[in-house]
């Protein structure tokens, strides 16, 4: 069994959701068929959180929303000849953003509910697509297979009950030659309640379906042929990775590199599942392998940057006591503590952290900066020549960072927003050098 993930980009129109099927089609053989698992439409999740804001604040907002449910009737009507197969949708969305409106407020819960729209319209047009082409498609709402707890904008996954989920709702339909079609992004509490698994949780819900059905591979299927040194719009000369390590890819992901979820990798690990990363529009393309079984290696892999972070700085037990607040931790990426004092940088996710962290700074004495984390991922990262080499290549970029050997994979900069870009593309001109070669 494969399951193959696509991303907004590649799902974006009829003509994107097209060549998804092109793609789809020739995994037609794959023993136990083929999981699709489909984010939302190229903008449409920001765009949602931005209406369910705006109504509930008492802004306008039904221009906005009729352009972006006339772009799904559009593309509906395109690859079925009709828009039937999502009026219904369509009109429990427009109830939902007036029912917010008429509230006068929402909250994280009300995001989640209202931003889930954005799934269940592009797989039910996906679903209703090919079985208007006559091919084999089943429909499973992800809500009834990722069981989470109530942390709504970002909810921590319940492994074990989405086993049994997946296990009753799956295994009666995963055959050759069907096609399960599926959302990603989405789950559910307990007690029914929708709720994510934070921005780009789709790749992590391909990832967590996989493990459960013991995929033979996870397919991620964005824009881009693979996982690259760097961001090619960041670095146009970067360089794609035939094949990277699960320790090296996740440092990337958790340090902005854009390719996958974070937390994609967590459950391909425990199940030592390979994850392929492919480009939809040039599917012939090689693309990156990152799984546990690679050649060692002793050069830098790649950079990443991580933009609009907050670094904290407080007396230490100051630190401490943020760092212990539950609505914080999920979103403290780096600390670093000295005798005095703790430096925490937290890429805020929620508005609720956002409350919580703004509360603790004002009752307490805590500096507060934005900053930009740049990091650069490889093997024997901690190597005393290495460390060297990342120093004098931050050091052409800016004079201000401050460098972290984290972790035997990874050296992270913290440094001011206006250098990064700097930093990296001097980062990236020491990996090529060392490297002397192409991958």
């Amino acid at each position: 069994m494969i399951v193959a993930k696509f991303g907004g980009t590649s799902v974006a129109d009829a003509a994107a959701l097209r060549q998804v099927n092109t793609v789809v089609s020739t995994m037609a053989d794959e023993p136990g068929g083929v999981i699709v698992v489909l984010s939302a439409t190229a903008g449409t999740t920001s765009k949602l959180l931005d209406i369910a804001r705006r109504a509930g604040s008492g802004k306008p907002f039904e221009g906005e929303l009729s352009d972006l449910l006339q772009r799904h009737q559009n593309i509906a009507a395109e690859l079925t000849g009709s828009a039937d197969c999502v009026s219904d949708l369509l009109l429990a969305c427009q109830e939902f953003a007036q029912a917010v409106a008429e509230l006068g407020e929402w909250n994280d819960a009300t995001l989640d509910a209202f931003c889930a729209f954005g799934e269940l319209l592009s797989t039910t047009i996906y679903h209703a697509f090919r079985r208007s082409s006559g091919l084999a498609s089943s429909f499973v709402d992800a809500r009834r297979l990722i069981a989470t707890d109530d942390r709504y904008q970002n909810a921590n996954v319940d492994h074990a009950g989405t086993h049994a989920r997946c296990s009753a709702e799956l295994s009666g339909i995963c055959t050759t030659g069907n096609v399960i079609v599926t959302q990603g992004f989405i789950a559910s509490s307990h007690d029914g309640m929708t709720t994510t698994l934070g921005r780009g949780g789709s790749d992590y819900s391909a990832a967590i379906i996989g493990a459960c059905v013991l995929a033979r591979q996870i397919r991620i299927y964005t824009d881009v042929s693979g996982v690259f040194t760097c961001d090619p719009r960041l670095v146009p000369d970067a360089l794609p990775l035939r094949s990277i390590s699960f320790d090296e890819m996740r440092d990337m992901a958790s340090y902005g590199a854009k390719v996958l979820h974070p937390d994609t990798l967590l459950p391909a690990v425990s199940a030592s599942i390979p994850v392929y990363v492919l480009n939809t529009f040039r599917p012939d393309d090689r693309g990156t392998c990152i799984s546990d079984q690679l050649v060692p290696h002793s050069e830098p892999r790649g950079v990443s940057v991580l933009d609009e972070v907050l670094k904290l700085t407080a007396r230490r037990e100051i630190g401490t006591l943020i760092s212990q607040n539950e609505l914080v931790t999920s979103s403290i990426v780096l600390t670093i503590s000295s005798k005095d004092t703790m430096t925490l940088c937290v890429h805020t996710s929620t508005a609720q952290a956002r409350a919580a962290i703004d509360a603790i700074a004002h009752a307490h004495e805590v500096r507060t900066d934005l900053c930009s984390l740049v990091s650069v991922t490889g093997q024997h990262m901690s190597d005393a020549n290495t460390v060297e080499d990342v120093s004098r290549s931050f050091a052409a970029g800016t004079d201000t960072a401050q460098i972290c050997v984290v972790s035997d994979t990874c050296v992270i900069g913290i440094v001011e927003r206006a250098d990064a870009h700097a930093c990296v593309r001097s980062l990236h001109g020491m990996i090529i050098r060392r490297q002397g070669r192409d991958e």
